[in-house]
């Protein structure tokens, strides 16, 4: 992965601003050709609205500690610089791209999604390497269709639109939170959150999952350490759509695991700047707590 982002930043500025040098139909035969020519790597490309995905079928894609094998890393990386060199020099402005790996001794997919401005921003260092794999999403699944001893279904990447990549990477953001701040996630027992973009309302929903010890949220804390808790998530989120200067929302709601709402805060409140930070907001709960 480190090879990968020292070669986009070593081979892109160059291409940033030259024309276009790949035609609308000829996206996926380049990306697979270049991929087999020049690195030995066999893929499958497909598209889906604005997302173009690349896959890459092998056996034994896990070690047996469950991490991604060397064998496996080194094919992503040359796939990945492939496809990002590609759709960056196309004529047609692709939103996402996603290198999907099936295991096919097991079905197991690892899905890595890159939105491609966030790509963009790196090669211009607006964002740091750091905070470039802070957005790239890695996603674990069964691929669909999968059956050991039969033959692989045809390929069809998922296609990734800004407000779903975005709800992903808000809870991405908030479990990485949690496991560095221990106090706050051992004091309401979550076991896990999920992002999510309903679009019909317009509006983002976190769903927290706490542990089956304990029947709801409201007998983990006070309701003072609770409401703490809800703005913890809320200056997440700010933060987040704020960076992608997304604002084709109406609001945060906070769920627990059975639908009951927790907190919301309306469009009006992300504009505004009346809480302290996040750093303040933690402490408050830490002290409440003891």
């Amino acid at each position: 992965m480190r090879n990968y982002l020292l070669s986009l930043l070593i081979l892109f500025p160059a291409l940033y601003g030259c024309k276009a040098s790949y035609s609308v139909g000829s996206v996926k035969e380049t990306i697979s050709r270049i991929c087999s020519q020049e690195y030995g790597v066999e893929v499958e490309v497909a598209e889906k609205g604005t997302t173009i995905g690349a896959l890459i079928a092998m056996p034994n894609l896990l070690n047996n500690d469950l991490t991604i094998s060397e064998k496996a890393l080194k094919k992503i990386e040359h796939v990945m610089l492939t496809t990002s060199h590609v759709t960056l020099s196309s004529e047609f402005k692709y939103e996402f791209f996603v290198i999907d790996i099936l295991d096919t001794t097991n079905g197991v997919q690892v899905s890595f999604i890159h939105y491609i401005k966030d790509i963009r921003r790196l090669i211009m260092d607006d964002i740091s390497r750091g905070d470039y794999f802070q957005r790239m999403l890695i996603d674990v699944d069964k691929f669909k269709g999968w059956e050991k001893g039969k033959q692989i279904p045809a390929y069809t990447p998922k296609e990734y639109k800004l407000p779903d990549f975005l709800a992903a990477q808000i809870a991405k953001r908030i479990k990485s939170q949690f496991n560095i701040n221990l106090i706050i996630g051992r004091i309401f027992k979550m076991v896990g959150i999920e992002g999510q973009y309903i679009k019909n309302s317009n509006i983002f929903r976190l769903t927290i999952y706490i542990s089956n010890l304990v029947n709801s949220l409201e007998e983990v804390a006070s309701p003072e350490v609770r409401e703490n808790f809800t703005k913890v998530l809320f200056r997440i989120v700010r933060k987040i759509t704020k960076r992608y200067e997304f604002n084709m929302f109406e609001g945060l709601e906070i769920v627990d695991g059975q639908g009951k709402r927790l907190a919301y805060f309306d469009k009006k409140t992300f504009t505004r700047d009346t809480m302290g930070n996040l750093l303040e907001i933690i402490n408050s709960i830490q002290k409440k707590a003891h």
